[in-house]
């Protein structure tokens, strides 16, 4: 149903599924196991953390599509693990950082309750880091 959305598996879930582990070894720490809370409070900061970290390697090996080969393998994994059939998607079907970075000022406008960004600006920082303009390819 949501295919164009999650092919590849999107890198901000990646980032989650990172921090959950990391919440999971947090509750051993001890060598016994104690129940941790896993919410934004407690683990926002490892999150970020594992989003950044995603991002850097991405962008510094783009020209060698390592962090898109190994999403692209987690998404063909998962859906056959699930019994779904797998998919190409075009480039097309994929959001454009435009219609992202729309979203998220969509949402920053909206007052949603302290969620809000420092700044703006950043929206447009993660294209140009990336080195994408924005536009649909």
């Amino acid at each position: 149903m949501f295919e164009k959305y999650f092919t590849p598996f999107p890198i901000p879930a990646l980032a989650l599924l990172y921090t959950a582990a990391e919440c999971c070894i947090d509750e051993w720490t001890d060598r016994e196991r104690s129940d941790i809370n896993f919410s934004s409070g407690e683990y926002k900061a490892v999150y970020d953390k594992h989003l950044a970290n995603l991002r850097k390697f991405d962008s510094r090996t783009k020209a060698h599509g390592i962090l898109d080969s190994i999403l692209k393998d987690i998404n063909v994994n998962g859906r056959t693990h699930a019994r779904v059939d797998t998919m190409d998607v075009t480039c097309g079907d994929y959001l454009s950082d435009v219609e992202i970075n729309n979203a998220i000022r969509e949402s920053m406008q909206g007052g949603d309750g302290g969620n809000k960004s420092d700044s703006a600006d950043e929206l447009d920082s993660e294209s140009d880091d990336n080195g994408d303009n924005g536009e649909d390819e």
